[in-house]
């Protein structure tokens, strides 16, 4: 482990532009009327089946990836006039931001259920979910690209490079319901099953460079958790103590509000995943606290002799300086991860029986940092067979963001197909992300007579 640390900036950007994975943020679904997975994002949601039952793996699943700063192809360009490319390193770094925050996941429901009990909605849900963040500061990729060279004199903050990695099975039971006329009031309690995680916690390195003898100097304190990662390999996934024998336990809880004030304007909020996980299984931590190092580096006529043996032990002896100065020291206890908290508030604008305008905040919390995003979208109903739904996003700092999605109810078949940025899909060079939400769903009862409680209020 001690020997691959300083790869972990470069194995993120590897994963990034070699990742096909399609930002959690769900504008799409969150305007929609006629699905019920809208549960997933607001639980004061109560949908206009009587039943539903997702079939598993194909009922509702979902890919997203998403980062604030960069596409593809600010880093990997072509010459012009040929079809040879080139990496624009120094393009790249500038276009950063100060603080680069990076998210994917793949999820998809091994079950989900919901039915209406009067004022009440139930929904349930087993969910099978892996996800990254990761949140790193510029300065960390100017060295990485640059070297020490421009910073002489002065000391580099390099920022605390945060990395998370979870797989974990999500139970989910939800209560909705109608309070009044105007009022419905939800919220989701889940249990969670973690399986694996890598939890990069702490990575505060400070270096400076001497002007004269280019000598560098610091400090370092590093904390790095991980649990089921130890002796993992494919046969283990097989065996039903993966499945349900570890104890990594935990758990998390959605909150969701919606107010109509009257036929065309509602107001509604939710946040989601309030929760944390305990590693107790095969938990591994290093951690490392230098108060101040120093190395002189590598002479240079040892690196320009002809002597290839001169080469290898001189390289070999700065190698393990540097394992010396960042030596890991490694223990065994259960820790805690908690999951990235989002937020939503809006409000619709019903300016027909079957269409409506919407207005959205978006915000994502990870590592004690906020990142908003706005969404305005436009949704339409053809009779109870048909939902369409547009939208456009300021999202990633940027507003290439336009989203598509329908609902389509035939008989006791329910598709979806939803993405919030239709440019990441078909153009993902040039995306800073994108998602995609697909599935099949029984339903029953979407097209009854609801009952208007206020007539008996």
């Amino acid at each position: 482990m001690r020997n691959y640390l300083f790869l972990i900036p470069y194995l993120i950007l590897v994963f990034i532009f070699q990742s096909e994975l399609n930002a959690q943020s769900d504008f799409i679904l969150y305007n929609q009327t006629y699905n019920p997975h809208k549960t997933s994002v607001n639980p004061a949601f109560l949908p206009k089946e009587e039943f539903y039952l997702g079939l598993p793996l194909i009922s509702n699943s979902y890919a997203n990836f998403s980062n604030n700063s960069f596409t593809y192809r600010d880093l990997i360009k072509k010459k012009t006039g040929t079809d040879s490319i080139y990496f624009d390193f120094d393009g790249f770094v500038q276009g950063l931001s100060k603080t680069n925050y990076i998210t994917a996941s793949l999820q998809t429901d091994l079950i989900n259920f919901g039915w209406r009990e009067g004022r009440w909605y139930v929904n349930g849900n087993i969910t099978e979910k892996v996800s990254l963040q990761t949140q790193f500061n510029k300065q960390l990729m100017e060295v990485a690209v640059y070297g020490n060279g421009p910073q002489i004199g002065q000391t580099v903050d390099l920022g605390n490079l945060f990395v998370t990695a979870t797989h974990y099975r999500e139970y989910g039971l939800g209560l909705s319901r109608d309070v009044n006329c105007h009022l419905r009031l939800g919220a989701t309690a889940k249990y969670l099953y973690g399986m694996e995680n890598l939890d990069v916690s702490k990575s505060l390195i400070k270096l400076s460079t001497a002007p004269v003898t280019f000598d560098l100097s610091g400090t370092a304190d590093i904390l790095i958790h991980t649990s089921g990662l130890n002796n993992f390999d494919q046969d283990s996934i097989k065996r039903g103590s993966y499945l349900f024998g570890r104890k990594n336990r935990g758990y998390s809880l959605d909150l969701g509000a919606e107010y109509k004030f009257n036929d065309r304007y509602s107001l509604f909020a939710s946040i989601l995943d309030i929760g944390r996980i305990r590693w107790t299984y095969q938990p591994e931590n290093y951690y490392t606290t230098v108060p101040k190092f120093s190395f002189t580096g590598l002479p240079l006529n040892q690196f320009l002799s002809t002597n290839t043996d001169t080469i290898s032990n001189s390289v070999q002896h700065y190698l393990d300086s540097l394992g010396n100065i960042f030596k890991l020291k490694t223990q065994n206890e259960s820790y805690v991860s908690h999951l990235p908290t989002r937020y939503y508030l809006g409000g619709h604008y019903t300016f027909t029986d079957r269409g409506a305008f919407q207005f959205l905040l978006y915000g994502t919390s990870y590592k004690s940092k906020l990142y908003p995003s706005v969404s305005l979208g436009f949704s339409k109903r053809f009779n109870d067979v048909l939902e369409f739904s547009v939208n456009g996003s300021y999202h990633n700092k940027t507003f290439l963001n336009v989203g598509a999605g329908f609902t389509l109810n035939l008989g006791l078949t329910q598709f979806t197909i939803i993405t919030d940025n239709l440019v990441g899909l078909m153009g993902q060079y040039t995306s800073r992300g994108t998602n995609l939400r697909a599935g099949i769903t029984l339903v029953t009862g979407y097209d009854a007579k609801r009952p208007n409680y206020c007539d008996t209020d």
